[in-house]
């Protein structure tokens, strides 16, 4: 999910998965940046702890 300068959420992508893990983060990832996500312009903000992206990134 992300935000826009007017504070307003918008669902980017999803993934489902039986658990959080690496490999589902990571598809998420690579679709995300797939569909034309500039990785090198913005922040990626993980708020639950995940151990799971940690490992992707």
């Amino acid at each position: 999910m992300g935000l826009d300068a007017e504070g307003r959420k918008h669902i980017h992508g999803f993934k489902v998965g039986a658990t959080e893990n690496a490999q589902v983060c990571q598809d998420l990832l690579v679709d995300l940046c797939e569909r034309g996500l500039d990785a090198g312009s913005g922040l990626l903000a993980a708020i639950d702890g995940s151990k799971a992206l940690k490992k992707v990134l």
